[in-house]
């Protein structure tokens, strides 16, 4: 049992207060009250009971009691009552809802859906509409909102504010509520637009409708997805308004298999795919110890190749073979060619800013042309300018065979009926695995003497065509590259380097037009200087690129960034069927083979304006030749490349 305190009087050396209790039970229990005063003398109460009488939660509790009872039989004072904010306290109708009362503020830190909006005052209008209802109204709150208003004389002018929920509960007629219902408040709006549905439904009740139907009959009035019904929730609105009066019929959903059907294509596809050519070795990739010093130290080079010489001769390589990029690769070579121990190491250049520094070469050729302007009606203007340099190197190559494919539908439309429909049962009979030579193809034959023909045909009607032929030729060895790249073909892949050296001339890329001869004249060394079988491996059996996998299209970039592979792709997705469409009705409009223009001038198919006479950048190729003719039978050491 607890120990039982004894009650005193106000002043005693120990107990409680008598006073206290006394006042205490005086408000809620008239009959304790009463006993407590009869008692002259000290008493014992339970610990428990004292703190319930003393705790100031139930004394509070207890005074809201009386004065509610008091309040009903009308005994208290109208000054001891609980009055309202815009009595008690300064009102202001700038800061403050004038319904409710409450203070008005954005509330940007809390989730949309909690937020409680608000609207400013900015018709007279309305105001006449507050005021008729609080007069219909005709309560204390109608009173109360009345005598907000008409404190101010203009509230447009005053920027009086109101809660939204605030205004429909005046306009309902419902009471304020004291607490926020539970669940997701729902938009004025919405519950509108339900409610013209559930009475279209109940005048139309012998018809049948999909949901479809009616989730397009209920947002018709809406601009806004977020303020839409989904079909879930309309569903589930229907089914708690009508309830067994509604018969919902579920049909049995396709959609998952037409999901299935496309996944397992795709599938089918990989492994036909994987089908043609030979099964080729994967490629084991291995992460190697750092070098704590700057990259381009020459202490930092030379320590790399002595590692990778040593870690090939682990294996039993002759020949050691390390990529690096352009400014590595320049010392590589230097540092290589004067360590007689580095004898055996071969320093190739890295494909991938190979690729893209000749990307930026087209781009500078093409620039102000048209292109850029193209694009950017896919493409952000802020991302087309990084594209055009080549380091925007995803977005630039996906551009880049976009562009070519548009050209090539144009030349399509131009070919003879009878030539479209060999060349289409020629496509279906390639998907149809039936064995076919493409070489000895009357339609294929047919299709490239028409290509040829029609090239040549643009190319001498104007400088602009010829321009916009010459970049499709680029774009032509950007796809070569891949090609060698993702295949394994050492020919290919040095030829398609060769093509490349006179654009980077062109384009004052000398750097790369210095570095890419050199890697050609040492490459075409390697049968004389490596092992015969170490040479077959690497460029008949395509160990020069990387693989993760041993199909015929799964090379990669011989490069550090083999993340980069994935942008080779087909072009395939939806995205990218809708790009090319943009791309076709942009030419269309702005065709760079019009033909009543200026044979004698390039022209921007953009906007028109017409370069001047020293502008020659439609002979880039010719312009490039010359240029690195100039550098035969001279050192290495000795060629200064200047602008």
């Amino acid at each position: 049992m607890q120990r039982a305190p004894s009650c005193r009087q106000k002043g005693a050396d120990s107990g409680c207060e008598r006073s206290q209790v006394i006042a205490t039970v005086a408000i809620g229990d008239e009959q304790l009250h009463t006993e407590l005063e009869s008692i002259g003398s000290p008493c014992n109460v339970y610990a428990a009971c004292y703190k319930d009488c003393t705790r100031e939660t139930t004394i509070a509790a207890a005074k809201r009691k009386v004065i509610a009872a008091d309040e009903c039989s009308g005994n208290v004072d109208s000054k001891d009552r609980s009055q309202r904010r815009s009595k008690s306290e300064t009102f202001s109708i700038k800061e403050e809802c004038f319904f409710c009362g409450k203070r008005v503020h954005p509330q940007h830190k809390l989730p949309k859906h909690q937020r409680k909006d608000y609207r400013k005052v900015e018709t007279l209008p309305i105001i006449q509409t507050i005021t008729s209802l609080a007069e219909e109204r005709n309560d204390s709150w109608g009173n109360e909102v009345l005598l907000r208003i008409q404190t101010e004389q203009d509230l447009v002018s005053a920027e009086a504010k109101y809660h939204t929920e605030c205004f429909l509960q005046f306009q309902k007629g419902a009471q304020e509520r004291s607490t926020r219902s539970k669940g997701r408040p729902r938009e004025a709006r919405k519950e509108e637009a339900f409610y013209i549905l559930c009475r279209f439904l109940e005048e139309n009740d012998e018809c049948q409708f999909s949901l479809g139907e009616l989730k397009n009959q209920v947002n018709a009035s809406f601009n806004q997805d977020n303020e839409s019904f989904t079909s879930r929730t309309l569903k589930s609105r229907l089914q708690k308004q009508f309830g067994d009066n509604l018969i919902v019929t579920t049909l049995r959903d396709h959609g998952r298999s037409r999901h299935t059907i496309k996944r397992s294509t795709k599938l089918v596809k990989a492994d036909v795919t994987g089908e043609f050519g030979e099964n080729y070795e994967r490629t084991r990739i291995e992460i190697l110890p750092f070098i704590n010093l700057q990259p381009t130290n020459p202490s930092s080079i030379y320590t790399a190749l002595n590692f990778a010489r040593e870690q090939s001769s682990l294996h039993g390589m002759e020949t050691c073979f390390v990529t690096f990029d352009q400014p590595l690769n320049a010392k590589s070579i230097e540092i290589v060619a004067s360590d007689e121990i580095l004898q055996g190491v071969v320093v190739r250049l890295g494909g991938f800013y190979l690729l893209m520094s000749f990307m930026g070469s087209v781009g500078y050729i093409m620039g102000s042309s048209g292109l850029e302007v193209l694009w950017e009606s896919v493409y952000a203007p802020a991302s087309v300018v990084h594209m055009m340099t080549g380091h925007a190197y995803a977005h630039a190559l996906r551009a880049h065979l976009l562009t070519s494919v548009a050209r090539f539908t144009f030349m399509m439309t131009e070919m003879e009926d009878k030539t479209k429909e060999s060349l289409s049962a020629l496509h279906k009979a390639v998907i149809g695995q039936k064995p076919v030579d493409l070489e000895d193809e009357k339609v294929m034959q047919t299709l490239i003497e028409k290509n040829q023909q029609w090239i040549k045909t643009k190319k001498e009607r104007s400088r602009t065509g010829r321009l916009w032929l010459n970049y499709m030729e680029q774009v032509s060895l950007i796809k070569l590259f891949i090609y060698a790249e993702r295949t394994g073909d050492w020919v290919l892949h040095l030829n398609s380097i060769r093509q490349m050296i006179p654009y980077f001339h062109a384009a004052g890329l000398l750097a790369y037009a210095k570095s890419a001869r050199i890697y050609l004249q040492q490459m075409q060394a390697l049968q004389t200087n490596m092992n015969e079988t170490e040479f077959g491996k690497f460029t008949k059996d395509g160990y020069f690129s990387i693989r993760r996998k041993d199909n015929l299209w799964r090379g990669i970039f011989s490069i550090d960034r083999t993340k980069y592979h994935a942008i080779a792709e087909n072009i395939s997705t939806s995205a990218d069927h809708q790009d090319l469409n943009i791309f076709l009705e942009w030419l269309k409009s702005h065709s760079p083979f019009i033909e009543h223009q200026n044979q004698d001038s390039l022209t921007a198919i953009s906007t028109g304006l017409v370069a001047g006479s020293s502008i020659n950048c439609d002979r880039s190729l010719e312009i490039g030749m010359a240029a690195a003719s100039a550098f035969d039978n001279q050192l290495y050491s000795e060629i200064k490349l200047r602008l």
